[in-house]
C-alpha cells in the first residue's frame, strides 16, 4: 500500500501568485492501491496523489527504494505507476479520469499482473540467459 502523510485541510494551492485562483472542476474518484482518492477531473494523476498525501509512487527494481514525483514534465520515470493495469504510466502527464485504478509500481512493472506477483522474477537455479530466452520466446515456448 502507498505510504501517505496524515490528512491535512488541503495540500492544494488555492490561489497561486502567478497562475491565479484554482479553477472549478468536477470532483471525480480514483482507486489508489485500494483506497478511494478524490481528484479534480483532468488534473495530472500525480497532482491528485500528492494532494491526497501519497508519498510513494513506485519502488526501484534493484533496491526497492521509494520514488515519487521528480521532474513533473514526463522526462524522467520516477512517477511511473500501474494505471488501469498498464505499467510504466507517467502520472505527471496523465490526466485523471473518473474510476481510474492506480497502483504503486514494484520494479519495472508487469502487464495484467497484480502487485507482488513473482512470475517476473528469475527462478533460483536458472541462468539469466535461460530466463531471458524463455521470456522473449513467450509463454507458449515453456508450456
Amino acid at each position: 500500500m502507498s505510504q501517505t502523510t496524515p490528512p491535512a485541510v488541503t495540500r492544494r494551492i488555492l490561489d497561486h501568485p502567478i497562475l491565479g485562483p484554482l479553477d472549478d472542476r468536477r470532483i471525480v474518484h480514483l482507486m489508489v492501491d485500494g483506497r478511494d482518492v478524490e481528484a479534480r477531473e483532468g488534473e495530472p494523476v500525480a497532482a491528485a496523489l500528492v494532494a491526497a498525501g501519497v508519498r510513494v509512487f513506485r519502488k526501484t527494481s534493484k533496491r526497492g527504494e521509494a520514488r515519487q514525483l521528480f521532474c513533473g514534465i514526463g522526462r524522467c520515470t520516477d512517477c511511473v505507476m500501474v494505471v488501469d493495469g498498464q505499467p510504466n504510466v507517467r502520472t505527471c502527464v496523465t490526466a485523471v479520469r473518473d474510476g481510474m485504478r492506480v497502483e504503486t509500481q514494484d520494479g519495472r512493472g508487469a502487464w495484467g499482473r497484480s502487485r507482488g506477483d513473482s512470475s517476473e522474477r528469475k527462478p533460483s537455479g536458472m541462468s539469466a540467459e535461460e530466463w531471458a530466452a524463455g521470456r522473449l520466446a513467450g509463454p507458449e515456448a515453456t508450456a
